[in-house]
């Protein structure tokens, strides 16, 4: 294994080197990387269409290709997934379609290809590798990985894999996954229907030499830690027996696979008893796992609040923060370890940006043309044949990094709350909870806000799980700083309400432990972790319905 790691070091090496060039002179690799990929794909259908082996410059390109959106290809990936047909959009193999997240809609098939993974795994893996051992050494090569991301599958008609394309990763690893995972393949390869918070949790725990953390979202792995602290005694008895409980949702062949390679553990269990009988959170990953390096996930302003919280049980443990990712590709890549800077890649893809405040779409810019404290639109042009791709992002350049725009991702574009055009994102409504919950100490789990349709009056509606309220507020007054700080984050809806054309917000409570009910049902549906997102924004029927029923009277 560690040999495996020293490979990717030393090809982090080489990554590094031409990282740092690129970010010298973005635009010169990007174009460079968008005449390679009109040359590469010149021969296909789209491609000869618009006739690739004619373009020579950028200006060209955009007069000739159309901006687009991911209705444009579907037609396109019917054919590729249904029939089989290929080199229609690009002329590199597709590995694997991956499932998005569905954030606005139903979950989309995004082609992934070959050279996409092979960059992938340059940044993701060699790279990620460097950075990590730069800066703590490389004791922890000899670890495991406690890798909090499942590989859900299926397969479609043309006979490529469909699932989250974070669940590739393990594919780098090869034959000595059994040796660097914590849990076993049969939970790796998740099966879609048994209790996977249980069995990440059990055999990550088991294991006292893990060194580093791999998950996609802050809020799966703050779960993990609200589950085992819950769940402690269960998780003990089973390892200390080297039994998995009656009461565990699992398939009877998996959990026949998985008697057969554990064994009782009484000693650390008896280790485990000592760490879970101290009732403090603080530090808890770090007294689990001494030698616990590093945790990746994704840092994107979304989920501040939520590594806030994480952060008390992993103490000073260094942070990965992967950047900008989506399936449709790597946006950014970040600077250092502990850092939500990131930057774009000219590797990965052809970017564009329209500013956010321009409906005139010839106002398109190149990565060289941002602006500091601008917010932007992506557009991309990337190695799994999307061409001139509305991603629906709205990113904000913060600040530079040699000349090349450091980016942070704010909202989801057209996903808000806005019942007059007063378009509440949701990074106004993460500040506003966030300041909500400072001034009137409260720890807030998790919350959605919806257009409350049904009140006389226009307003907001919010479902709110608080695990502690203190000083005992009321709901009126929760109501009411809410309001104000929602004014304060949107001057829009500040207006609707001074004008009183929209009603003061409404708020339910929500019954304990909702979101992580909601969390094991979206997965017990087929849902990847990698999937799973905070629902702030309720525009989903049945996640509203859900909700709903489990309001507090």
């Amino acid at each position: 294994m560690r040999e495996t790691l020293e490979a990717f070091y030393e090809r982090g090496a080489e990554v590094q080197k031409h990282f740092l060039e690129m970010a010298e002179d973005p635009m010169r690799y990007n174009r460079e990387l968008l005449l390679r990929l009109l040359q590469d794909n010149k021969d296909t259908e789209f491609g000869k269409k618009y006739d690739f082996s004619t373009i020579d410059s950028i200006e060209e390109y955009q007069r000739r290709v159309p901006l687009s959106c991911y209705a444009d290809y579907e037609d396109t990936i019917r054919r590729m997934t249904e029939d089989g047909e290929t080199n229609i959009i690009t002329s590199y193999p597709v590995t694997i379609y991956a499932k998005s997240s569905g954030t606005t809609g139903n979950p989309k098939r995004i082609p992934s290809t070959l050279a996409s993974a092979k960059v992938s795994g340059d940044y993701l893996c060699s790279l990620k590798f460097k950075m990590v051992a730069d800066a703590q050494g490389k004791d922890w090569f000899d670890g495991k990985c406690f890798f909090a991301i499942e590989k859900t599958f299926s397969t479609l008609p043309c006979g490529a894999l469909y699932g989250p394309i974070s669940g590739t990763m393990t594919k780098a690893f090869g034959d000595d996954c059994d040796d660097y995972f914590t849990s076993p393949k049969e939970v790796i390869e998740f099966d879609g229907k048994s209790d996977l918070t249980y069995l990440t949790t059990r055999f990550a725990i088991a294991e006292s030499d893990v060194t580093e953390i791999v998950c996609t979202f802050a809020t799966r792995m703050l779960d993990t830690f609200q589950y085992m602290r819950k769940n402690s005694e269960l998780l003990i008895h089973d390892i200390e027996t080297g039994t998995i409980d009656d009461s565990i949702r699992i398939l009877p062949e998996t959990k026949e696979a998985l008697l057969n390679k554990i064994k009782p553990m009484p000693e650390r269990a008896e280790e485990l008893r000592k760490i879970f009988s101290n009732e403090d959170n603080t530090d808890l990953a770090k007294r689990l796992w001494p030698r616990l390096t590093y945790l990746q996930t994704i840092g994107t302003a979304g989920f501040t609040s939520y590594m806030e919280k994480l952060k008390k049980y992993i103490g000073d443990t260094k942070i990965f923060y992967i950047g900008l990712m989506a399936s449709e590709g790597m946006f950014t890549y970040p600077l250092s370890l502990d850092s939500m800077e990131s930057i774009p890649n000219p590797d990965f893809m052809f970017y564009e940006f329209l500013p956010v405040d321009s409906n005139d779409l010839a106002d398109v810019k190149t990565i060289d043309q941002l602006e500091v404290g601008k917010v932007y639109e992506t557009i991309t042009t990337n190695l799994n044949g999307f061409y001139r791709y509305r991603m629906g992002d709205a990113v904000k350049v913060t600040g530079m990094y040699k000349n090349t725009p450091i980016l942070e991702f704010l909202y989801r574009l057209n996903h808000n709350v806005s019942i007059l055009g007063e378009k509440t994102g949701e990074d106004m409504l993460n500040d506003a909870i966030k300041a909500t919950a400072l001034k009137l100490d409260l720890d807030i789990v998790d919350y959605s806000a919806f257009d409350d349709k049904e009140a006389e009056n226009p307003r907001y509606g919010f479902y709110i799980e608080i695990a502690a309220n203190p000083r005992n507020i009321s709901k009126d007054d929760i109501e009411t700083t809410l309001d104000n700080e929602l004014s304060r984050c949107n001057p829009s809806y500040k207006k609707y309400r001074d004008t009183e054309l929209l009603s003061k917000l409404v708020l339910s409570y929500l019954q304990p432990e909702t979101y992580l009910l909601l969390q094991d049902m979206l997965l017990y549906n087929g849902y990847s972790t990698a999937q799973i997102k905070p629902p702030h924004i309720l525009d989903n029927e049945k996640k509203l319905k859900f909700l709903e029923a489990l309001r507090e009277n």
